[in-house]
């Protein structure tokens, strides 16, 4: 199945009449269509879901009625009178031939009734038995059980993500892909039988009884049901207001709103970096009253130090002076009077002459300083201690004082860029009307959920009661033999259906674990990750083992791991169906990170299926992207938002 042709006619954010070729060929299977967000990516996708179900489409932002779902999808600036439509035009092979439908959905409002026309022309020819079977012929080609495998967005890759809540998903999607949800439909229809032949067969009071039970039941059941659409309609807006707030995030990102909420912390902090540059300043100044200063002149204190060295050392020399001229004179004497010889005593007073000149010269330094002891100690105690510490604190107070004025010049850089509050009031409107929006969804999912969950239990306490009084009244109401038979019979074949459909999925179960193994091992950067994959074949909860075999925890997985887990089971569910369908998919990569986002750029959009429709930011798929994947595109397209005219205009070429 190719799709050849989309044409939207006031549909959504789509104003008057737009057309977009989509036909692709083997080796060009890529059709890559960029916007913004809120530029009409999703709306362009349930333009080609509306176009083949009509009524069953599982839109976004459905609701639960489907005339109101039309009537709001006309674009706002059209006259509901003139309304909207959607044109769609594929190609299908089938039986060794090829079929090409043009199908034409198209809607109005007369005097506040929604009027709906749809036609099908098949090879170029219209009947009225094709349309009016439309809804079981395209069963046959795309069964609506089976497009979640094959049009879904980055909220259904989220949802998969969480391994917890993936069960009711393979399921589902396992029953549509085997067709075992025509024996879940045939099982319900023979519990039905067996429970009118039980209740035709019983006495009156009985039968009324039962027919209470059952009377209690469907309205719980519709209730339950109601409920279930409600879920799926508030999980729809839940999904556009989270949308809803991520674009209010970015926008008032890149507006600065963020900043303006955060100015207040911001001057705090600011003024609390003032505070300490103002103490460090008074630190510094006392610390100048007292000897800090002398740093200034720490050389020549140094100099003083070494001349009053010099000074003690000339005063000591004067005194040993002296008292070896004293020695010299007793020495001459006392060798006079020993009677030394006149040649030994002239050799001896030379000698001892030369050598009191030899110390006079040594010692020839100026005196000026004459320091006393006590200037000499604090001069001492100055410069060893005192000045060192001090120019220790110094260095490390102006060394804190710059990292903090650095501090204080980033925020006040920072504070210059806060936009006035009047600027950004609007998008900080929009902001916070999304958050709580998202939190009034989710409040009333979980009011819903309570609601079901409490229908559940009085559905099973009623059948309970119900399957209670039949088994007493069963010997006494079951006397016709035709209707006994029937009873019998009916329930041995809902065992042998419950039989037949469990060896089905433990038949396919080990293809499909096997599928999804290959295309997550294909996608993960750490290839030896998972050996082996398993899902239950009664409660389908998936689990994972490592290569060593061990069990492997879900929250062993990185987010990013899991989101490739997600694209994994789509992928594999995908090729076990062996449908050759056209995917597409909405924003596949705004929850990954950039590693592995070039996994599943590589090495899924190029494989996913034999056309491949990619709905997509600038954002996601860049230009790095966008040139690896250049030779398999066949079709580029921008969704061009124009904010005077509130419409988009699909134009040929991908942004730049």
């Amino acid at each position: 199945m190719i799709l050849e042709e989309l044409t939207v006619h006031n549909f959504g954010v789509y104003a008057g009449r737009q057309v977009c070729p989509l036909a692709t060929t083997p080796s060009q299977p890529l059709v890559l269509i960029g916007g913004l967000n809120g530029a009409g990516k999703t709306t362009f996708m349930d333009a080609i879901q509306l176009a083949i179900y009509g009524k069953f489409a599982r839109c976004s932002n459905r609701g639960r009625s489907y005339t109101e779902y039309l009537q709001r999808s006309i674009h706002a600036g059209a006259r509901p009178s003139e309304g909207a439509a959607v044109k769609l035009r594929f190609r299908y092979r089938g039986q060794g031939e090829d079929h090409t439908y043009h199908l034409h959905r198209s809607w109005r409002v007369i005097e506040g009734t929604v009027r709906e026309q749809f036609d099908v022309l098949e090879d170029g020819r219209s009947g009225r038995w094709t349309t009016d079977t439309w809804n079981d012929h395209i069963e046959s080609l795309l069964p609506i059980n089976l497009s979640q495998l094959f049009f879904f967005d980055g909220e259904r890759i989220e949802a998969l993500a969480d391994l917890d809540r993936s069960a009711e998903f393979l399921e589902t999607a396992m029953d549509s892909l085997l067709g075992l949800h025509l024996v879940t439909s045939l099982r319900a229809d023979m519990s039905l039988l067996e429970r009118r032949k039980r209740r035709e067969q019983m006495p009156a009071p009985q039968r009324d009884k039962v027919i209470e039970f059952d009377a209690s039941l469907e309205r719980l059941m519709a209730d339950r049901a109601d409920h279930t659409r409600r879920k799926g309609a508030t999980q729809n807006e839940l999904d556009r207001h989270q949308k809803e707030r991520v674009n209010a995030e970015k926008r008032a990102a890149r507006e600065g709103a963020d900043l303006l909420e955060q100015r207040q912390t911001l001057e705090n902090t600011l003024k609390t970096h003032q505070q300490a540059l103002a103490l460090s300043d008074d630190l510094l100044r006392t610390r100048a009253a007292g000897e800090l200063p002398l740093l200034i002149v720490q050389d020549l204190l140094e100099h003083v130090r070494e001349q009053d060295d010099n000074e003690q050392r000339v005063a000591e020399s004067d005194t040993i002076q002296r008292l070896l001229k004293d020695r010299d004179a007793s020495t001459i004497a006392e060798a006079k009077h020993l009677g030394v010889p006149d040649n030994v005593l002239n050799a001896l007073q030379t000698f001892l002459a030369q050598d009191c000149q030899r110390r006079e010269s040594d010692a020839q330094t100026s005196r000026y300083l004459a320091l006393s002891t006590e200037t000499r100690n604090a001069l001492s105690a100055l410069l060893s201690d005192q000045l060192v510490e001090s120019q220790c604190w110094v260095h490390d107070q102006l060394a804190d004082a710059a990292v903090t004025q650095t501090a204080a010049d980033d925020i006040e850089r920072t504070l210059e860029q806060v936009p006035e509050e009047e600027s950004v009031a609007a998008l900080l409107a929009q902001r916070r009307e999304a958050f709580e929006s998202a939190a009034r969804s989710e409040r009333e999912i979980g009011a819903i959920e309570g609601h079901i969950q409490e229908l559940n239990r009085q559905i099973t306490r009623i059948e309970d009661e119900r399957a209670r009084e039949e088994q007493r009244r069963a010997e006494d109401t079951l006397d016709s033999q035709d209707a006994e038979r029937i009873i019998h019979f009916s329930g041995k074949a809902r065992g042998m259906l419950e039989t037949f459909r469990s060896r089905v999925v433990i038949n396919h179960i080990a293809n499909i674990e096997r599928e999804i193994v290959e295309r997550f091992q294909s996608l993960l950067r750490k290839s030896h990750l998972i050996g082996d994959l398993h899902i239950d074949p009664r409660s389908f909860a998936l689990t994972l083992n490592g290569a060593d075999g061990a069990l492997l925890p879900a929250d062993r997985l990185s987010a990013g791991e899991r989101q490739l887990l997600a694209i994994s089971i789509l992928w594999g569910l995908h090729t076990c169906s062996k449908r050759p369908l056209p995917v597409v998919i909405d924003t596949p990569l705004g929850r990954l990170d950039r590693s592995h986002r070039d996994h599943v750029v590589q090495g899924y959009f190029p494989r996913a299926g034999q056309q491949v429709i990619l709905l997509s930011t600038d954002e996601e798929i860049g230009r790095s992207y966008h040139k690896q994947l250049a030779t398999r595109i066949a079709h580029s397209y921008t969704l061009d938002f124009c904010e005077d005219d509130q419409a988009t205009s699909i134009k040929p070429g991908y942004f730049w």
